[in-house]
C-alpha cells in the first residue's frame, strides 16, 4: 500500500516544466510522482483553509521498503520547485496532514519532529519559520 503526499503550486509554469523540473531531481522508485493540473473548485479545502488557488499538482506515492528515502527524495523535489516557482504552495498528506505551506512568499514548515529530519529540513530554501500546520475541522 503506497503512501500518498500531494504537492500543489499555484503558477503559472506549465505542467510539462513542472514534471521536467521534478524528474531532473530524482526517482521516487519504488514509488512514483506523477504531474498534472489541478481544476479549480470553490469547495477545494486549500482553497476555503487557505486561500490558496492551486494550478498544477505533483502527486507522490510512496510504497516498498525505502520509505524514508522516498521522503527525503519526495523533499528535495519540493524542494527545488519551491526555488523555480514563486506562488502559493502546500505539501500535504490526503488533506489530512500539512508538511509545509508556503503563502505570499512566506514559508512555513510543520513543526512535527517525525516528519522533519535534519536533512530534510537542510534542503528547504531559507528563510523558514516553523509552526504546527493543520486543516480546518469543518
Amino acid at each position: 500500500m503506497a503512501v500518498e503526499f500531494s504537492f500543489e503550486i499555484a503558477t503559472a509554469e506549465p505542467t510539462t516544466k513542472i514534471w521536467a523540473w521534478a524528474a531532473a531531481v530524482g526517482s521516487m522508485a519504488p514509488g512514483w510522482l506523477d504531474v498534472g493540473a489541478k481544476i479549480p473548485s470553490d469547495r477545494d479545502p486549500i482553497w476555503i483553509d487557505f486561500g490558496i488557488r492551486s494550478t498544477v499538482w505533483v502527486q507522490f506515492a510512496l510504497s516498498g521498503d525505502h520509505i524514508a528515502e522516498q521522503h527525503n527524495t519526495m523533499t528535495r523535489i519540493v524542494s527545488d520547485l519551491l526555488r523555480r516557482t514563486t506562488g502559493d504552495a502546500i505539501l500535504h498528506h490526503q488533506y489530512d496532514d500539512i508538511w509545509l505551506i508556503r503563502r505570499v512568499g512566506s514559508l512555513v514548515v510543520s513543526n512535527r519532529g517525525d516528519a522533519w529530519t535534519p536533512l530534510r529540513l537542510a534542503a528547504l530554501p531559507e528563510p523558514y519559520s516553523r509552526a504546527p500546520l493543520h486543516f480546518s475541522e469543518d
